[in-house]
């Protein structure tokens, strides 16, 4: 039964290679052709540009097949390591012992068929509605919009990172901590409706829901920008929501408007996801090593957050536990 699992999901990779290279000959052919027209103008920048756009759409499909290979070259190792095993009950258990699975962790077949079927719609979904926007900015003669967002996207195909594939989009109603990644510190709501820095993690103030906004995409001059950004509101304990102040501060209000969306930024270079929040003011929740939590003009180090959950809250008071505890040691070596 695991075997054929594997295949089905060996076919939904080799059914999204084909439609990728399919989607990427049809962008080729309108840029060949966008060319062309560009070079029987004598528009030499338009033409450089088109050249560019042409070379890196080439570039993309190339990584997108790699990393397809890669992942049914995995797939077909799989099969062949299953075979060798006796029982399937021993792939189970040998992943359970790698920390792949937990303990008696075993996917139905069901479960894994609905679970790669949902996957793969949604990396399609995501890449189609891409395709769809970049079409609309050569429509539109946007054609050096439509250069900047495919170098954004090749700037993105890190090595075993497929391009087509999306995030997985943030959950409506989710609670959280958010701690800073520069202090280990987390942000807390005050009585006052303001906000500090604490080290122990108060449910009761360091916890905050995500509302999803959906864009209007009519509102967006640049539609490429209505796909690639992430809109959220933060709601507090209070029941209101995080909001920026065009001073630089954050204060609580009780609607959602301009100043309490923000947009939702990543960054997963140690692979675990980190995340920043831009304000409509272009700028970003931050914090300092003085308890302060406020606006940066810039997105540095004091800028990324981790979110916490429940069940990370006893390992994150070990180590608080234990810093304090060697700070206190360096303390007293220093007064000996």
């Amino acid at each position: 039964e695991l075997e054929h699992q594997i295949k089905f999901l060996m076919g939904k990779q080799k059914e999204m290679k084909s439609h990728v290279k399919e989607e990427y000959k049809k962008l080729q052919l309108r840029l060949e052709k966008e060319l062309m027209d560009a070079q029987n103008d004598g528009n030499e920048g338009l033409t450089k540009l088109l050249e560019h756009a042409n070379d890196v759409s080439l570039k993309q499909q190339k990584l997108a097949d790699d990393e397809i290979d890669k992942d049914m070259l995995l797939l077909k190792e799989q099969i062949e390591h299953l075979a060798n095993l006796r029982y399937e009950k021993d792939y189970w258990k040998e992943l359970e012992l790698k920390g792949v699975l937990g303990q008696n962790e075993q996917p139905t077949y069901d479960d894994f068929v609905v679970d790669c079927e949902k996957n793969f719609e949604l990396a399609k979904e995501h890449f189609d509605k891409k395709m769809r926007h970049i079409f609309k900015g050569l429509d539109n003669e946007d054609h050096n919009l439509i250069v900047d967002y495919l170098d954004q996207l090749s700037t993105l195909c890190k090595e075993g990172e497929l391009p087509i594939e999306p995030r997985e989009p943030q959950k409506d109603g989710e609670e959280f901590g958010l701690r800073s990644c520069e202090y280990g510190t987390f942000i807390a709501l005050e009585e006052r409706g303001t906000f500090a820095q604490t080290e122990d993690f108060d449910e009761n103030n360091c916890y905050f829901t995500i509302e999803v906004i959906q864009p209007d995409e009519s509102k967006y001059t640049n539609p490429l920008l209505a796909l690639s950004e992430e809109r959220v509101a933060l709601k507090t304990a209070h029941g209101k929501y995080i909001s920026a102040t065009e001073q630089g501060q954050l204060q609580e209000k009780d609607s959602i408007g301009d100043e309490e969306t923000w947009v939702l930024l990543y960054n997963d270079d140690d692979d675990v996801d980190k995340f920043a929040f831009k304000s409509c003011f272009q700028r970003y929740i931050s914090v300092n090593n003085k308890g302060k939590v406020f606006q940066a003009s810039q997105i540095k180090k004091n800028e990324w957050f981790w979110k916490t959950y429940p069940d990370m809250l006893e390992a994150i008071a070990k180590e608080i536990a234990e810093k304090r505890a060697e700070e206190e040691r360096l303390r007293k070596l220093k007064e000996e």
